[in-house]
This record gives structure tokens, C-alpha cells and sequence, in this order.
């Protein structure tokens, strides 16, 4: 294995178990998916979030040793110039490329889980909306709060009280 971006196995021996765990947690906790499908497109956005970090930590490794290179090269010379002649190896490298590909197939898995959730879970909750009568009045239950806090209209009545007829008898005492 090279660099574990591929693999089935999402959590590479010498990464943590419960980061990943509890990086899956934060995801279903936040996204609320409810039936198995929904969890699937929550576990696929975990697996590309966990090793688009892992890209992260692996350019970091390439750019370190590419400055212990240029280190070792010339000891003398100024850490900045170091750094940028790192950069700019590690940025022509075929590990950079190959890291890059990977982390934009990654992103666009991630997104693409991202999208289709929300819509899904859309379908869903219409679809039980549709079956159960006690759902549609929840969709209404926001139309019926805004009608019933909305603010009083500020206009004038048309009658005045004053203005009203009075009876031409009057009330026993």
C-alpha cells in the first residue's frame, strides 16, 4: 500500500479508530440521516472527509522532506530559500500530482454525498407526508405561526366606536 487513498479500508493502521468514529458521529448527529441509504451517503462523506485530511498530512510530509533535501544540500543557506526551493520541489513531484488527483476526486465524492441528501431526505419526508394526514398539518404548523404571532395591522378602523348607532331603548337596571 502506498498511501492508503484507495484502499476498503478507510482507517489505515496508525491512524485513530475514534477520530474516525467520532468524526462519523459529528456527521450523523449534524445530518440526521433516517433510513439506511441516507446513513450510507453520511458514511461515504466520512470516509472522503477522513482521508482528504489524511492528503493534508501526507503534503505535509512530502514539502518536510523535500526541505531536510534542500537542507542537507546547502546547510548554509537562507531557511526561506529553502522553503520556496521545497515547495517548488515538492510541487513538480509526481507525488504532488498524484496527491492532488486524488484529493479532487475525493472533494468531489464528498460534495456530491452532500447534495444528494438533502434531496433525498426531501423525497422521503414527502413521501411519509403524502401517507400520513398528521405530517401535513406539521408541513402547515410555520403557516400557522407566522398567521397567528404575525404583528396587528396598524390602520385605522373604518367605524369609529363614537360613530357607532345607539339602541333606541334602554337596558332594565
Amino acid at each position: 500500500m502506498k498511501h492508503g487513498l484507495t484502499s476498503s479500508r478507510v482507517v489505515l493502521p496508525g491512524e485513530s479508530q475514534a477520530e474516525y468514529d467520532q468524526l462519523e458521529a459529528s456527521l450523523l448527529q449534524t445530518l440526521k440521516p433516517a433510513t439506511e441509504f441516507e446513513k450510507e451517503l453520511v458514511r461515504e462523506m466520512t470516509s472522503a472527509r477522513w482521508r482528504l485530511r489524511r492528503i493534508e498530512q501526507m503534503e505535509t510530509a512530502l514539502i518536510s522532506r523535500e526541505i531536510q533535501k534542500q537542507t542537507e544540500a546547502d546547510p548554509d543557506a537562507d531557511p526561506e530559500h529553502i522553503r520556496m526551493l521545497a515547495y517548488v520541489e515538492a510541487a513538480e513531484s509526481k507525488a504532488f500530482r498524484n496527491l492532488t488527483r486524488h484529493q479532487g476526486q475525493l472533494r468531489r465524492a464528498y460534495e456530491k454525498a452532500w447534495k444528494e441528501l438533502p434531496v433525498l431526505q426531501d423525497y422521503r419526508i414527502e413521501q411519509e407526508a403524502d401517507t400520513n394526514p398528521a405530517l401535513q398539518l406539521i408541513e402547515n404548523e410555520d403557516a400557522l405561526r407566522a398567521y397567528l404571532f404575525a404583528p396587528m395591522p396598524t390602520r385605522e378602523p373604518s367605524v369609529r366606536f363614537a360613530e357607532t348607532p345607539q339602541p333606541d331603548f334602554e337596558l332594565p337596571a
